[in-house]
């Protein structure tokens, strides 16, 4: 069953899986200290419907905890103000809060614009940990208040997940 029809999202989306090596992370087009620190596991999932794209990277590593690797994406977003990746431009809002999420040991989040051509958007960032696992939540809307309301919603989930573990 498809995580996102209990936020009413749609029955059917189109969804990849990926499982591999990640690193988290290219805000600002930094390079994280922490990636170079034992290897970052992991498996990718990304769904979109015709209102909002969702992706979660859940990483684990022996070598560094959540809260290394979480201090580490932080710092690389307060590092610059803008910055390009794959020809998008992305403009940072500011940090975006995400309350209370029971199990869930360390969380920072974000808030873009991103232009790409024509092409306008949205994005939330956000980056949930515990023990030596991280979720890493982006969500891509046509507007801020689409992004961050799915986003909110969708960390909730994949906290109860993280939760579990």
């Amino acid at each position: 069953m498809n995580g996102l029809v209990s936020i009413g999202g749609p029955a059917q989306t189109e969804e990849a899986d990926d499982e591999d090596l990640f690193q988290l992370s290219r805000v600002c087009d930094a390079e994280l200290p922490t990636d170079e620190i034992g290897e970052n596991h992991g498996f990718e999932r990304s769904w979109k419907n015709d209102r909002y794209w969702v992706n979660n990277l859940v990483t684990g590593n022996e070598a560094v905890t959540a809260a290394e690797a979480i201090a580490a994406v932080k710092t690389a977003a307060a590092s610059c103000r803008t910055y390009t990746t794959d020809g998008t431009q992305y403009t940072i809002a500011g940090p975006m809060q995400l309350g209370t999420l029971p199990g869930v040991e360390v969380s920072y989040a974000w808030t873009e614009r991103s232009a790409k051509g024509n092409t306008k958007g949205a994005v939330c960032e956000a980056f949930i940990g515990k023990g030596r696992i991280v979720s890493w939540v982006t969500v891509v809307a046509s507007t801020m208040d689409g992004a961050t309301g799915n986003c909110k919603q969708i960390v909730k989930i994949a906290a109860q997940q993280l939760a579990r573990v």
